[in-house]
């Protein structure tokens, strides 16, 4: 069971996070998922959860590295794998000093996905929650 982490010293971090549909494209071309904000703790794997419709953990992703500068050099860097077109990565980091890509992994899609509750999670998050492995 995954339980919501609220240590401060973490050797395995997983990090629950939330996208909608339309950036949902898990493997293939797309292999950085781009945040505004760097995450506290180092990441070792993110959960993914998909927002309406579907509503559900859909999978989890190992995390090979944190890219972080300025949003253009970012893109340049991941612009081939950032499965989402420079039009709608410029719009996200508007006005935003600097952008963090996690560079993912191996894939483990869930063949069902999960609901919140399955992972010990009660509430929507806003932005992403940190889970114990």
């Amino acid at each position: 069971m995954i339980a919501i982490r609220r240590r401060t010293f973490i050797i395995k971090v997983l990090f629950f996070i939330s996208i909608p549909p339309f950036f949902l494209k898990i493997g293939g071309q797309h292999s950085h998922q781009m945040l505004k904000k760097k995450c506290k703790q180092k990441v070792d794997k993110i959960v993914i959860y998909c927002t309406a419709p579907i509503k559900k953990v859909v999978a989890e992703v190992l995390v090979e590295d944190l890219i972080s500068n300025t949003p253009i050099k970012v893109w340049n860097i991941t612009k081939e794998y950032a499965g989402i077109s420079k039009i709608k990565y410029m719009q996200y980091f508007a006005n935003t000093k600097v952008a963090y890509a996690y560079k993912l992994g191996k894939i483990k899609k869930y063949g069902v996905p999960k609901t919140l509750e399955e992972l010990g999670i009660n509430y929507y998050p806003q932005s992403y929650v940190y889970l114990d492995d």
